[in-house]
């Protein structure tokens, strides 16, 4: 099973990928417009694969890129930052709604200096994910958790993954943490407060990418009908007065 990791550049993909793989496998954002140049695959679990792909709307080579792989995905995540949906975001949207490609929003509580703002239990990110909620049709979104506020910086340190890019990173990460919570971090609490873990249980559950299936079969044999009936319908000559 292929799932794709969508969105705008520096919405957080690769930092996605790092996060559900539990260690550095992507590159992530640093300032530059994409960081994300290819397309990678990374198994997750056995037959499961997560896309990285460029960002949407860094450069056109970028756009055909990753609109090239859209129609090979089973599932999709799509990875939004907690602003709302941009014309830039809808790019990615619209292309998995017109393959029929299921999908999970992901709405990334980036740090802005503000508790309120970087917390995904907070009222501001929740009202962030009540205007999203109507712009989504229940027909593409998986039954379970369809819309789901994370922080991915407080899940990557709770796992202990900025270690790996150095230890100044990781104390600079847990002090912005201590600074804009004001208090002292408790790691296990963190990393559940993240929200990443409810992503992680989902993507685990057999029946979840069991129903994903069933949706991508159903979804391909309707496609198939319409395309004939289409067809059809072109054949047939309008009548003569």
């Amino acid at each position: 099973m292929n799932i794709g990791v969508l969105g705008h550049f520096q919405n957080g993909k690769s930092t996605l990928i790092n996060c559900l793989m539990g260690k550095l496998v992507c590159a992530t954002g640093d300032g530059a417009i994409s960081t994300t140049k290819k397309i990678s695959r990374h198994e997750l679990h056995k037959g499961l694969f997560l896309i990285d792909t460029p960002g949407m709307d860094a450069n056109e080579q970028d756009n055909k890129e990753t609109s090239s792989v859209i129609e090979q995905l089973d599932f999709a995540i799509v990875v939004l930052q907690n602003k709302g949906i941009s014309e830039k975001d809808m790019v990615a949207i619209n292309l998995l709604h017109q393959y029929g490609i299921p999908m999970l929003v992901m709405v990334n509580c980036t740090d802005y200096g503000n508790k309120n703002k970087w917390s995904p239990q907070s009222d501001f990110n929740k009202n962030i994910l009540n205007c999203i909620k109507p712009q989504f049709t229940g027909e593409t979104l998986v039954t379970g958790i369809d819309i789901l506020l994370v922080n991915l910086q407080w899940y990557w340190y709770s796992i202990a993954g900025y270690k790996k890019e150095g230890k100044a990173k990781q104390e600079e990460l847990l002090e912005r943490i201590e600074t804009i919570l004001g208090t002292s971090v408790d790691t296990k609490l963190l990393k559940e407060q993240s929200n990443v873990p409810q992503l992680i249980r989902f993507l685990s559950n057999e029946d979840n990418l069991i129903s994903i299936k069933i949706y991508q079969a159903m979804n391909k044999n309707l496609n198939n009908e319409i395309n004939k009936i289409s067809e059809i319908a072109n054949k047939i000559q309008p009548c003569q007065n």
